[in-house]
């Protein structure tokens, strides 16, 4: 059984699954100023075609995975016992 927060009731309720599915459209409709050319733009197509025309790429504020996994490394261990012997804490 699955549940969901409801947010007028403010309750958890038992999860219905939908029949047919959401449909969600977002519209092409913007109000923006470009810092490339200080040009207004009313449409996000427009906007983004002025950018590939000047050699531009438009970038989301999504997360890149990264390229290697994080890692400790000997070398950090080392400072941080040398630090912890100085009488720093981290």
């Amino acid at each position: 059984m699955k549940f969901v927060w409801c947010n007028r009731t403010m309750k958890w309720v038992e999860h219905v699954p939908r029949e047919t599915p959401r449909v969600h459209i977002i519209g092409d409709e913007c109000e923006h100023v470009s810092a490339l050319d200080g040009k207004g733009y009313s449409s996000k197509s427009e906007y983004r075609r002025s950018l590939r025309d000047a050699g531009y790429v438009e970038l989301g504020n999504d997360r890149l995975p990264l390229e290697k996994p994080f890692a400790p490394t000997p070398i950090g261990d080392e400072l941080r016992r040398v630090a912890y012997e100085k009488g720093h804490q981290f």
